[in-house]
């Protein structure tokens, strides 16, 4: 009898140890930022495992002093993001385990607002609020499109509704003002669009709106806009925008769908004239200050800024008063970019000169870049490849216009990948280039049919192919009669020996 109680405590100990651990989840976070640059309430986004996931209704959040910080779970992927504290160059560990978790306070917020001529999209964070315009705007303004609108804020807490009970939210109250004028048609705050043959393809506002989630430390949601015209073609848009709390910018998620062709994605800010605008360009940055754009602003000095960022390789170039920043974009593909805007008044004593704006989005990029937690490596997703692929392909193509080049090894195996690619991705530009490049080489194989050099018989993979593409009816048996010529020629002549 004694035996088997001593049993079951062990059974009961190890089923209990066993839980735990599953229970159990340890975050460590590092500040690898170079600068003396502390990051402060910073968010952090966790991916959890399903078992521990599902038992968050009885786990709390503890840091390294033991006490309970909030967290907010996300209705998706097994995620949890949290406001984190640390300091340059050191290292923190949060722990998730039995507790009751606590409640955040509320700093972000999201709402269709329904004025019956209107229906925006209005949301925020504790730093900056923020709205897009619906297609139930074009009725009264139909000079609207897709720009971005800021309303700046002199409290942390939420102020949406309550600006929407103004008569004229264009003159400063206590909470804030919306004394920012998108211009009609532009991007205002760092609206996106795409930019085809120099042009900036800007179009009607928001189709649909679904909000995912809605604070209180994330808010989300995604936009659909419908028959987005781009240089002839009909595209679906889609924009994903996250706001975070004490977030300095949005991050927006971008993704058109239609025909496949070249295209550059680009997101910018609108320059209003007589503001006295001051900016700083570069390095994948938009940063600008000015005075107020429209309404009444009682506050002394007060300075409005805006900004973009843009990770990868970006173009900066100015169209019809708005300054872009843009990049190769694979249609179908998503593509990520971060946008938003402030004024010196609050929080207060945080931007003294605008300096201090354009330092801070400095500071955002270096954040984005080094994000204080490191989650394991993981392969690049087929979207991502084929975005870097779309990237390396229209730079060489771009960069190599006057010429097709030989059909010696090199540009031979350059037009393999291309016509591999295009399989994978078809844009007829790349299409069009193999096609180019086999008729300006006569689809020859260069030594002639007798080459014993294997390298020669590479054009001869893309012939191939070219030919295969074609309908079966209309194949030229010409694109394939030289590198046919020498493959019978080696298989006939083929010595006992050949390296």
């Amino acid at each position: 009898m004694k035996n088997k109680l001593i049993l079951s405590l062990i059974v009961l100990s190890f089923c209990f140890i066993t839980q735990y651990s599953k229970a159990q989840t340890s975050i460590t976070l590092t500040n690898s930022l170079t600068e003396a640059n502390d990051r402060v309430n910073e968010i952090v986004e966790v991916s959890l495992s399903p078992e521990v996931y599902e038992s968050l209704a009885t786990l709390a959040l503890y840091d390294e002093e033991d006490d309970i910080i909030p967290y907010q779970v996300l209705p998706y992927d097994n995620k949890i993001v949290f406001q984190a504290t640390v300091k340059q160059g050191e290292t923190v560990t949060y722990t998730l385990k039995a507790g009751t978790p606590a409640t955040a306070e509320t700093k972000t917020y999201a709402a269709i607002m329904k004025p019956t001529n209107r229906a925006d999209i209005a949301w925020e964070n504790d730093r900056t609020a923020y709205r897009m315009y619906s297609r139930v705007l074009l009725s009264s303004e139909p000079n609207s499109a897709n720009g971005v609108d800021l309303w700046v804020k002199k409290i942390p807490e939420p102020i949406v509704e309550k600006m929407y009970t103004y008569a004229d939210y264009h003159s400063e109250k206590p909470e804030g003002v919306d004394a920012y004028s998108v211009g009609g048609k532009t991007l205002g705050v760092g609206g996106v669009a795409a930019y085809v043959n120099n042009q900036l393809w800007l179009h009607d506002p928001y189709d649909e709106c679904d909000i995912i989630t809605n604070g209180p430390l994330r808010s989300e949601f995604v936009l659909t806009y419908k028959k987005v015209l781009i240089d002839g073609d009909l595209y679906t848009k889609t924009v994903r925008i996250t706001t975070n709390a004490n977030g300095l910018l949005n991050k927006a998620v971008v993704k058109f769908e239609g025909k496949i062709k070249p295209m550059k994605i680009a997101a910018g800010i609108f320059l209003h004239t007589g503001t006295n605008g001051n900016g700083s360009f570069g390095n994948n940055i938009l940063a600008y200050a000015e005075n107020k754009s429209e309404g009444t602003v009682t506050s002394p000095n007060a300075r409005f800024y805006t900004g973009v960022y843009m990770p990868g390789e970006t173009t900066t170039v100015v169209v019809n008063n708005q300054r872009l920043l843009y990049a190769d974009y694979a249609v179908g593909s998503e593509f990520t970019y971060y946008f938003g805007g402030g004024w010196n008044i609050f929080p207060a004593g945080e931007y003294t000169k605008d300096e201090d704006w354009f330092d801070a989005m400095t500071q955002f990029k270096s954040k984005v870049e080094q994000p204080l937690l490191r989650e394991e490596e993981v392969l690049p997703s087929k979207k991502e490849v084929i975005n870097a692929g779309v990237k390396v392909n229209n730079y060489w193509i771009s960069n190599n216009v006057s010429s097709y080049g030989n059909n010696l090894w090199a540009r031979s195996v350059y037009n393999m990948g291309n016509i591999d690619f295009y399989k994978v991705y078809p844009d007829p530009t790349y299409l069009k280039r193999a096609t180019q490049w086999a008729q300006s080489n006569n689809w020859a194989v260069s030594g002639g049919p007798s080459t014993s050099d294997a390298d020669n018989h590479t054009a001869g993979q893309t012939y191939i192919d070219l030919y295969l593409m074609d309908e079966e009816a209309e194949r030229d048996e010409n694109k394939i009669k030289a590198i046919k010529a020498a493959l019978d020629y080696r298989i006939a002549n083929n010595p006992k020996s050949d390296d």
